[in-house]
């Protein structure tokens, strides 16, 4: 499933990427470009999620944000 969000807010598109995780059925990797990156880092945070590929992405690390 391929999902791209509208980029309201990092907390919508947080919550966005949730949601397509939850409606799939096992295990999931998801990939992120760009903006991506960040949204992955902080919704990767789930059981069911077994990889996260940064694209040319930010990959912030706990605690951080994207501008630091």
């Amino acid at each position: 499933m391929r999902c791209r969000t509208a980029l309201t807010s990092l907390a919508d598109d947080v919550a966005f990427t949730k949601r397509a995780i939850d409606a799939q059925q096992g295990h999931v990797v998801l990939v992120g470009h760009s903006w991506g990156g960040t949204v992955i880092t902080q919704a990767g945070d789930n059981d069911r999620v077994k990889a996260l590929v940064y694209v040319a992405a930010f990959a912030p690390a706990k605690g951080e944000s994207t501008l630091d």
